[in-house]
């Protein structure tokens, strides 16, 4: 699949523009109001930064939009959010920080309120944002369109090309799922989404945390993982075992986002504007995480194509058996060899 980058998006700048001029804006002056070419600069930008981060936060990744959605599907799948978002409004201040710009900053004492807002954010992302099922159903999703690629066209455009036209572009809708059901004869896209509709999923087996490049954990992963197998005398397909990425983070990567946001206190007097700063991640407490990124591998194996293998091949169908035995290994055996590594490394820190 092609991506777009940033540069191609500076060189089609002026057939977006264009594109707004040949709708309802054929004045110069009003498209530009409407589209700025160019953001705003100096000083004047600078007094209005913060008007960036109400919505979309750039700087630290709190915004009003996080804080809405996540209420909002912590809510409606029933998990919690201890997030105050009423707190954090109330005592929300603008005011001009050392980088010179004009930011939100925050009250001193609502440090471990805010970290609950991005507690809340890794909570939804392990349960429904990057829910096993969630990965493969998307992975499938995406198999699915790149088959169709060259047989379902937007007005001349393939489908992964589509983007290269905006006209093209607008006329892609939830209706693609109903046009690759209706394609005869079937093909692969066709029986990627029915295995969705149908949940023949490939089944979960366990998780694994990235430690190095993903193509070493997977193979290593994979290797063990065929050798526990038909240790117990089953016939395992390579092929029909495999592994996706979920990372989780607290939404900066592998960075802590209360390290970059500003607070203040009150030892101004009231009248004078706080000097805002920011904290240590000491100076708010000593229990808040030590790493704020991981990257796991789920493991799948493709129960449903491994017995139709079989059923081809007049042999019995041993796909949940094979199954029950990779669960086994990601879930005992590879504990055990973790805590076997870690005990190694303890005794070599010992002798040092």
């Amino acid at each position: 699949m092609e991506e777009l980058t940033f540069e191609e998006l500076k060189e089609d700048r002026d057939s977006y523009t264009q594109l707004i001029q040949d709708r309802d804006l054929n004045d110069v002056e009003t498209e530009e109001k409407f589209w700025p070419i160019e953001l705003p600069s100096g000083k004047k930008y600078k007094e209005k930064a913060f008007l960036f981060e109400i919505v979309a936060n750039g700087f630290t990744g709190i915004d009003v939009d996080k804080m809405d959605y996540f209420a909002r599907d912590a809510r409606s799948v029933g998990l919690p959010n201890s997030f105050d978002w009423r707190r954090f409004t109330q005592t929300a201040k603008i005011i001009k920080c050392e980088d010179g710009f004009h930011h939100i900053c925050s009250r001193d004492k609502d440090a471990l309120s805010l970290y609950e807002l991005f507690h809340t954010r890794n909570v939804l992302y392990r349960s429904v944002y990057r829910h096993k099922t969630v990965v493969i159903v998307e992975d499938l999703m995406k198999k699915a369109l790149k088959e169709a690629n060259h047989v379902i066209c937007a007005d001349g455009y393939p489908l992964l090309e589509c983007w290269k036209s905006v006209d093209a572009f607008l006329t892609l809708n939830g209706t693609i799922e109903d046009r690759i059901g209706s394609l005869s004869p079937p093909n692969e896209a066709k029986k990627c989404f029915s295995r969705i509709t149908e949940r023949q999923l490939p089944k979960f087996v366990g998780h694994t945390l990235k430690k190095h490049k993903k193509d070493e954990d997977h193979e290593f992963y994979c290797e063990k993982a065929i050798e526990y197998v038909s240790s117990k005398r089953q016939k395992i397909d390579k092929s029909f075992l495999g592994s996706k990425e979920a990372t989780f983070n607290y939404g900066k990567r592998g960075e802590n986002p209360i390290m970059s946001h500003y607070f203040y206190n009150k030892e101004k007097p009231d009248g004078e504007t706080p000097t805002p700063y920011k904290f240590e991640q000491e100076e708010v407490s000593l229990l808040l995480p030590a790493k704020f990124e991981e990257t796991q591998l789920f493991w799948y194996y493709d129960v449903t194509e491994h017995d139709k293998e079989c059923t081809r091949n007049n042999e019995a169908k041993t796909g949940s058996a094979i199954r029950e035995s990779l669960l086994e290994y990601f879930t005992n055996v590879t504990k055990k060899e973790a805590k076997k590594a870690d005990d190694l490394n303890f005794y070599k820190m010992c002798e040092l």
